[in-house]
């Protein structure tokens, strides 16, 4: 199926797809509020009203999908785990999003097997989704079903354990400097602090970086 949109959409009976990083490059070309319409009709043209979002790397631009919608347009953010994206490693995580019309599934490859990798599992994961305030509706996915407390604790330490846990690479099994603990600490605070602002989604990742470069933000 060719889309007269979106050019890497590959649509069949088991499965559907779009490259991630199509999306963001498009976000330089076309307003927020028409890309939304965009991702919906695709959405309801599907069989399963399924999407998933593929991205070949460790660092996917989740930011620029989540900054699309509004925080009542997205009911509900699971992360999880899959075993069949990378044979390299023991578990990679994904992220689905439940719309209005449909599913929208972020299949990267975040995994924690290394420092660097672990990385960029707290600032283009969780950060983007705590700097929209989407803490609320987002919920972690084990082998024993979901867990709906862990990811709203104000504790952002027992969320890192139980994120790491369910990347396969439990924190206790890695070894981290108590820097880098710190520094993870750091960007989700400076997320958390951007979101209970009232300043408009496109200049929300301007500001937390501010912060965390000590800028004097008003």
């Amino acid at each position: 199926m060719n889309d007269f949109f979106f050019k890497t959409l590959n649509v069949n009976e088991k499965q559907s797809s779009l490259h991630l990083s199509e999306l963001r490059d498009l976000t330089e070309e076309f307003p927020r509020y028409f890309l939304k319409k965009q991702i919906n009709r695709v959405l309801r043209g599907l069989p399963n009203h399924t999407l998933i979002m593929t991205c070949g790397t460790s660092h996917p631009d989740l930011l620029s999908l989540l900054e699309l919608f509004n925080t009542e347009d997205i009911g509900q953010i699971i992360i999880s785990y899959r075993t069949d994206v990378d044979s390299n490693v023991k578990r990679t995580l994904e992220c689905t999003l439940i719309l209005d019309e449909g599913v929208i599934n972020i299949r990267p490859h975040w995994c924690a097997y290394k420092s660097m990798r672990s990385d960029e599992i707290v600032t283009t994961l969780l950060v983007p989704i705590l700097l929209f305030g989407y803490e609320k509706v987002t919920y972690l996915s084990h082998e024993s079903g979901v867990d709906k407390v862990n990811f709203r604790k104000e504790d952002f330490e027992v969320l890192l354990m139980h994120i790491f846990a369910l990347s396969g690479y439990p924190l206790n099994d890695q070894s981290l400097e108590d820097d880098r603990i710190n520094n993870w600490l750091r960007y989700l605070n400076a997320a958390q602090e951007v979101a209970a602002t009232s300043i408009p989604y496109l200049e929300r990742q301007d500001r937390y970086y501010k912060i965390l470069r000590g800028d004097r933000v008003h």
